[in-house]
This record gives structure tokens, C-alpha cells and sequence, in this order.
């Protein structure tokens, strides 16, 4: 759905390129979060980053459905999430991704202190992680920087392809005993990441050279 969310988007854009019009940063391919504006439930909110007015009930009934998910099948986060906060809220995509980094960190300290209460936390090795995390995360946050909505949502959509593609591999294993399934799950998931990630990176050299040779040819500091 998000890939094909992608392609109307690029469709709509192309159209408006014709008729010498740009298309609004908020436009979306699909686009449910129209009809959710329209609910006249009070109290009416603003959200600044996102530029909509919304009923405060609707980012407060998609917390509470991605919560639930969470907590009874261990999902939710980006994957069902981020994809709300589009589809339904109407938040653009990169507003979209640091909304729900900052509700996982919030949320994610009850569960975090229940755990290492129970002694069910490798304190040691989550610190090694986090690490590696910090790096990482500033990392992405300033690729994202070179990449449209668009391009970001259609890799959220092949990273999920693979997860899925990963376990129904993974499955198909476990019922029919072929461990060669197995394998080629473990070399889906890692393969699939691996290539997500090296194009992410390309891009976002690629990117920076760019804008650092526009700096360049404008006077202004790198």
C-alpha cells in the first residue's frame, strides 16, 4: 500500500508538472487523513510541523490502537505507527518519523524499567547497542534530509516486504522440515537490509556532495 501510495504521488506530480502547477509537500496518494479532518469532534488541535488542524481524538485513538497492538503481539513502533501518522493523522513523512521516535522513547521507559526491575535487561550489552544507536540514529536523521517523502515511504515498503517475505520463508521451514528455507529467510532479511541500507547511504553522499558543491558555487560556508 505505501509503494502504491508512492507511485499515485509521483502520478499526481507529473500531472501537475503538465499544467505548470507544483504539487503541495502535503499531498498525498492516498489520502484517508482528508476524511479524518473533517470529524467535528472538539477539542480541534494545531499541529505546527505538520500544518493541520485535526480533533484531538484522532492522534489520541491511533496512540491507543498502535499501543494495544504493541503490547499484545509486540508490533507497532514504525511499523504500524508511522504509517497512521500518514495515513490517518496526516502528517508529513519526515514529521511523521521523528513523532513516532519520540513516542517510542517515551513510552518505551515503563516497559524498559519493568524489565530491568524483573532482571530481564542485559544491561552490558544494551549499552553496547546503544552506542552503535547513537551513531546510527544521527546517521539517518541527516539522510533523511536528502531524501523526498516519497522515496523514504517506498523503502519503509520494501523493508517490510522483506520481513514478511524473511518469516513466510521461515514458516514454510518449520512445517515442511527444509532447512535450506531457513537459510534463505536469514539471507532475505540480511540481504534485503543490507541493499536498503547501502542505497540509503549512496544517496545520502551523494546528497551531501551536492549540496556542498551548491555552497560552493553560491560563496557560503560548508
Amino acid at each position: 500500500m505505501i509503494v502504491a501510495d508512492a507511485i499515485k504521488i509521483r502520478k499526481k506530480k507529473k500531472l501537475a508538472a503538465e499544467k505548470g502547477e507544483e504539487l503541495s509537500k502535503l499531498e498525498g496518494g492516498v489520502t484517508w487523513y482528508k476524511t479524518m479532518h473533517k470529524l467535528p469532534i472538539p477539542p480541534r488541535i494545531h499541529f505546527k510541523q505538520a500544518q493541520i488542524h485535526v480533533s484531538l481524538w484522532l492522534p489520541f485513538i491511533v496512540g491507543f490502537a498502535t499501543g494495544w497492538a504493541a503490547g499484545i503481539l509486540g508490533i507497532g513502533g514504525g511499523l504500524i505507527r508511522m504509517p497512521s501518522l500518514i495515513y490517518f493523522v496526516g502528517c508529513p513523512t519526515h514529521v511523521a518519523v521523528g513523532t513516532d521516535l519520540f513516542e517510542v522513547m517515551l513510552s518505551g521507559l515503563y516497559g524498559t524499567f519493568t524489565y530491568t526491575w524483573k532482571g530481564r535487561t542485559e544491561i552490558v550489552g544494551a549499552l553496547i547497542m546503544l552506542c552503535g544507536a547513537a551513531f546510527g540514529a544521527q546517521f539517518g536523521a541527516v539522510a533523511t534530509k536528502y531524501y523526498k517523502g516519497g522515496a523514504i515511504r517506498v523503502l519503509f515498503g520494501a523493508a517490510v516486504f522483506c520481513c514478511m517475505l524473511s518469516i513466510i520463508l521461515k514458516l514454510f521451514a518449520r512445517v515442511y522440515d527444509i532447512v535450506a528455507l531457513d537459510h534463505a529467510s536469514t539471507v532475505v532479511i540480511l540481504g534485503g537490509v543490507t541493499v536498503l541500507m547501502c542505497i540509503i547511504v549512496y544517496q545520502a553522499i551523494k546528497g551531501m556532495i551536492k549540496e556542498v558543491r551548491m555552497k560552493k558555487a553560491a560563496g557560503l560556508p560548508k
